[in-house]
């Protein structure tokens, strides 16, 4: 599909058969037709007719019966190039109706504007904002710094495909600028990744919610001395994977490094081993893994 005004992308509408044989001739064709779309955005969708582990609400499809069967069988998945072009993307649930399938739609506010779709704005509004899971062979790192009270610190997180935590930790910082803080905490999140084993076969996606330090990691902008020593161990750390991504996150959908910067006080210096996360943390990143959306309110 395409406009005069928007480079072209890709749409698989998907009903898959019952039959798992049929199924699986399906998951051939659509691997077939991702290598021939590999360089254009691709999107794809509907009902795989297989319970496919989910982010976004808890469930997609019911047998409306008294003992209901709860399962995701619908979903949207997008390519990496999709990705990297409209890394605002996410997916929206609704409240089925007259079907017993919950229908998606998928929402980017960088889609609208490729397409010069203009909404018109209130002076206050509202934007949901989610958690997402990277792709199969890649790991996210979230990060925060947090400063208040005479007190320092960052934190950052590190979760595979499924939304699992796989490593934590919340250190308890000097003084220190809250962009140096944000800065520290990122490196400490690839450190993190790069402890992982078989980092040489894995890339790793970095979120971090200050723009300030994703332009210094890009190189650009003003950048501080006092910053130097940890950009370099930053892109050291880059260079031990098989690819690397860095976008940024709005601050609703960080919570979970948030949380981790902000408890340095209380925990001190504390690396998680993921399966002794306490119940505060815990809560958290399930809320991320099942797609919760956070709200957040922007003002003209």
């Amino acid at each position: 599909m395409a406009n005069q005004a928007a480079p072209p992308y890709y749409l698989t509408a998907v009903y898959a058969s019952n039959s798992v044989s049929e199924r699986n001739l399906l998951w051939g064709d659509l691997q077939s037709l991702a290598t021939s779309v590999r360089s254009d955005k691709w999107i794809l969708g509907g009902d795989f007719n297989e319970d496919l582990r989910t982010i976004g609400a808890s469930h997609t499809s019911s047998n409306n019966q008294e003992n209901q069967i709860l399962c995701h069988l619908d979903r949207i998945l997008v390519n990496i190039k999709w990705l990297q072009d409209h890394a605002d993307s996410f997916v929206q649930a609704a409240t089925p109706s007259l079907s017993d399938h919950s229908p998606l739609s998928p929402l980017s506010v960088s889609l609208n504007k490729a397409f010069g779709i203009i909404l018109d704005e209130p002076s206050s509004s509202s934007l949901t904002v989610c958690w997402t899971p990277p792709p199969i062979g890649w790991v996210k790192s979230n990060s925060d710094g947090s400063k208040g009270d005479d007190k320092y610190g960052y934190g950052a997180i590190v979760r595979d495909h499924w939304g699992d935590c796989l490593s934590a930790i919340a250190v308890r910082s000097s003084a220190a600028s809250i962009n140096i803080l944000e800065l520290k905490g990122l490196a400490y999140g690839l450190q993190l990744s790069a402890a992982l084993p078989n980092t040489e076969a894995l890339s790793v996606w970095v979120k971090t919610d200050s723009t300030t330090i994703k332009t210094w990691v890009q190189g650009r902008g003003s950048i501080p001395w006092t910053a130097f020593r940890d950009l370099r161990l930053i892109h050291h750390l880059l260079q031990q994977f098989d690819g690397w991504r860095l976008s940024h996150i709005y601050r609703e959908g960080n919570h979970v490094a948030d949380f981790l910067a902000a408890a340095r006080s209380s925990l001190g210096s504390t690396l998680f081993d993921p399966s002794q996360l306490g119940s505060d943390l815990n809560t958290l990143i399930k809320e991320d893994k099942e797609g919760l959306p956070q709200l957040r309110i922007t003002s003209s």
